[in-house]
């Protein structure tokens, strides 16, 4: 009987990584490993290395392919899921300079990188995730528990009916959240301009531009809905036009997204039906009017066609160099949404444009 090369190969890849044996698992990439196969755990060799904190063996596997977004096929987890229970930054940091999501939950239990580095009682790798970005408010599938439900100065399930806070780690990890909260906290408090946006007071936010506040300031992550949010881009989803106008006169950029669907300004007038708005943003003539966001493909376009604001698409139709045939993940163009939708006034509009814009 014929061994199977291929899978022996294979499993030689795990076997070195578990043995830590860089030269071993070099060789069996040399010889036609997958990094990027599950193993009999459902985990990619990277999701192994990571857990494990072997930081050479991580670096070899991102260089050779592996998948810096994987999700093991048991629990939905990253390898920075992986790697935060593991508590080594410096592969956390690997990851993410590779482009692992921070925020990521898990698929089956909805935990996020610093929600497993608490579980793991991981104090440094806590401290880390944070600096570089973790939202505490996020909520798990576990009854909605956040990262303050894994610590705390009762007994408590997620720490296994133990007092978290009777032990050092407990402690530790509590002042390490307490710590980035009130920083969050106070960066928030500190964008005077942000909170005259939100409350569509002109005469605020004039003079906080008058006084230098950077238009271009984005809010912290910290999981409130308002995420990486900068002044034009709340302005414009709120209506506030005159002060859109401000922001865009002193400087603010139109083509800076948001953190939670990097959509741009345009994008939140036109989904909010803030028709106004849309023609500040047309006059001023810096945005792109033909950005599609990553998460559905759509341009502002289709975001105007997708909540029935007729009058945000009459100031579209007239954008200069609106296209007309870009789809959406879902393989429609703003004509097609808007005819699956049933709104054929809109499909109307749109042809009505389309022979003179080509």
């Amino acid at each position: 009987m014929t061994p199977n090369t291929s899978n022996n190969t294979q499993l030689s890849l795990f076997a070195a990584i578990k043995a830590h044996d860089l030269q071993a698992a070099s060789q069996a990439i040399l010889n036609g490993a997958d990094v990027n196969k599950r193993g009999p755990l459902g985990q990619a060799a990277i999701h192994l290395a990571a857990g494990r904190g072997y930081v050479q063996m991580v670096a070899k596997l991102l260089e050779s392919g592996a998948d810096v977004h994987a999700l093991d096929s048991t629990m939905g987890a990253s390898p920075l899921h992986f790697a935060a229970a593991g508590g080594v930054a410096d592969v956390a940091d690997l990851l993410l300079s590779a482009g692992a999501f921070i925020n990521l939950q898990s698929a089956t239990v909805g935990l996020t990188p610093l929600m497993n580095a608490i579980w793991a009682k991981q104090v440094g790798m806590v401290g880390f995730l944070l600096e570089k970005g973790a939202a505490i408010e996020i909520k798990s599938h576990l009854g909605g528990a956040t990262a303050w439900d894994f610590i705390g100065k009762e007994v408590i399930w997620t720490a296994g009916f133990t007092n978290p806070e009777q032990e050092a780690w407990g402690r530790d990890i509590r002042a390490v959240l307490e710590m980035q909260k009130t920083k969050d906290e106070a960066t928030l408090a500190g964008q005077k301009l942000m909170a005259a946006v939100q409350a569509g007071d002109v005469a605020a936010a004039k003079a906080q531009i008058a006084a230098g506040a950077d238009v271009n300031l984005k809010t912290p992550v910290v999981a409130n809905g308002n995420d990486g949010q900068t002044p034009l881009l709340v302005a414009c989803f709120l209506g506030h036009t005159e002060i859109v106008r401000a922001l865009l006169a002193a400087g603010a950029n139109p083509r800076i997204t948001d953190y939670l669907l990097q959509a741009t300004p345009i994008h939140k007038a036109a989904y909010a039906g803030r028709a106004s708005a849309l023609l500040a943003l047309r006059e001023d003539g810096t945005g792109d009017i033909n950005a599609q966001g990553p998460y559905n493909g759509y341009t502002a376009m289709h975001d105007s066609v997708w909540h029935g604001h007729a009058d945000c698409l009459a100031v579209i139709l007239d954008w200069p160099g609106v296209r007309f045939d870009l789809v959406g993940f879902d393989g429609l163009t703003p004509a097609g949404l808007a005819e699956r939708l049933g709104y054929m006034e809109m499909v109307q509009m749109i042809n009505r444009y389309m022979p003179s814009h080509p």
